[in-house]
């Protein structure tokens, strides 16, 4: 039989996934300034593997509005330039003889209503992740009561459970309030 410590272990190292891949998504949304962070997400078919864009290249900033991306083989230019294109960020993205530029675009009012509506959509999706392992412990705490756990034990995990999953959500919900606050300036 599991005990809960056991089980709430595992669900902090399943948060920490969940709060990580938000933090990721959020730093891949354009805030208008040329931040190489926006390309994290962009993944590039090479050989028929799909791999990071920064492992095949170098990411250099240029100017406030603009990044130079200069692939390790000059040879990946156009399957770059179709990756982060295809990526839908948002960015202007144009190859030339040894590299790509990609540029931010101006942030427009109808822009950051768009991307406050991403982060929050983000923040949604961050917050369903956790339902299933949520249901998944309360159903191991479930098994626990009927292999002995006393009922002050069982009400009292499935109230550590909530208190863990609200304080998780708030944590996200600051992010994601900090992040839309980010887009309004």
């Amino acid at each position: 039989m599991q005990n809960t410590k056991d089980l709430f272990l595992t669900l902090d190292k399943q948060i920490e996934g969940i709060e990580s891949n938000l933090v990721d998504s959020y730093m891949s949304i354009n805030e208008g300034q040329a931040i190489p962070s926006v390309l994290n997400v962009v993944m590039v078919d090479v050989y028929g593997t799909k791999v990071p864009l920064q492992q095949i290249s170098t990411i250099n900033i240029e100017g406030a509005k603009s990044l130079i991306i200069s692939p390790y083989d000059v040879n990946q230019t156009k399957i770059i330039e179709q990756a982060i294109t295809s990526a839908k960020l948002g960015l202007s993205v144009s190859s030339f003889d040894s590299g790509v530029r990609v540029t931010f675009p101006p942030m427009t009012e109808e822009n950051r209503i768009e991307l406050q509506k991403m982060a929050k959509q983000k923040f949604e999706d961050a917050k369903n992740k956790i339902k299933p392992h949520r249901e998944k412990i309360i159903n191991e705490i479930k098994i626990m009561e009927k292999e002995g756990m006393s009922k002050d034990d069982h009400y009292k995990a499935k109230q550590d459970l909530q208190k863990k999953i609200d304080n998780f959500i708030s944590k996200l919900q600051e992010r994601c309030d900090k992040k839309i606050q980010t887009l309004s300036l």
